[in-house]
């Protein structure tokens, strides 16, 4: 017997994990850790096998991986099911030009996925035309906010209490916000949330901007959801 969707990852996000449960369908996550093509093979396999036993009407695909989407998307005729990538923003533009193999092989894929998925979901209409300009589908869905808990709001003080929720990918403005937090000048806090250790600060020393001690960098999601309730 067929089941009406299912919602497959080999990352662990948390839009993935917000969507799938606005969208009430079920999430098969295989987080596999070990060298890239054992742990390309075992997630595949364990991907194939919850297809075969599903049989899923629609099935929605977390990008990344791209070798998931193009799984998926490979996987679509034979399995008669309708394909959906969640690929919010990975394109790796910048990379277009650049003639390595692993860079050529991505852009192959991503080009193929785009072409035979019923549905790609990206976060922005710049990335919306992309996709029509290279003969998919697209809608626009933003990450679902978090839901916040206001009963544990409090006082923190006077000034300004500012978060800043960042991914630390390349297209981040990390350097131009923390240039822009000299302007605030009585800011009481700058919190900045992320895996800081990706952070490129070379270049912001370069840029002349310090690591000041008013600014924090947060790792643990709970935190950053408490301090977004928190801040001004």
């Amino acid at each position: 017997m067929r089941v009406r969707a299912i919602w497959i990852a080999w990352e662990k996000q948390r839009r993935t994990t917000e969507l799938a449960g606005v969208l009430d369908v079920p999430l098969y996550r295989y987080l596999f850790r070990g060298p890239y093509a054992l742990r390309s093979i075992v997630v595949l396999a364990q991907s194939f096998l919850q297809l075969c036993r599903k049989r899923p009407e629609i099935l929605i695909v977390q990008n990344p991986s791209i070798v998931l989407a193009a799984f998926a998307c490979f996987m679509r005729s034979p399995f008669r099911m309708r394909v959906l990538v969640d690929r919010h923003s990975n394109f790796k533009l910048e990379t277009l030009a650049s003639r390595k193999l692993t860079f050529r092989v991505f852009h192959a894929l991503s080009r193929y996925s785009v072409r035979r998925a019923d549905m790609t979901i990206v976060t922005n209409e710049y990335l919306r035309d992309i996709v029509r300009a290279w003969g998919g589908r697209a809608i626009i869905l933003p990450d679902k906010l978090p839901a916040l808990d206001s009963s544990r709001k409090r006082d923190l003080g006077p000034g300004w209490h500012v978060l800043y929720i960042c991914s630390y990918d390349e297209d981040e403005p990390l350097d131009l916000v923390l240039e822009a937090a000299r302007l605030l000048g009585k800011a009481r806090a700058f919190i900045v949330s992320g895996n800081h250790s990706r952070a490129d600060r070379s270049s912001l020393r370069r840029r002349r901007i310090t690591w000041s001690s008013r600014v924090t960098y947060l790792t643990p999601i709970t935190k950053c959801f408490w301090h977004l309730a928190m801040s001004s």
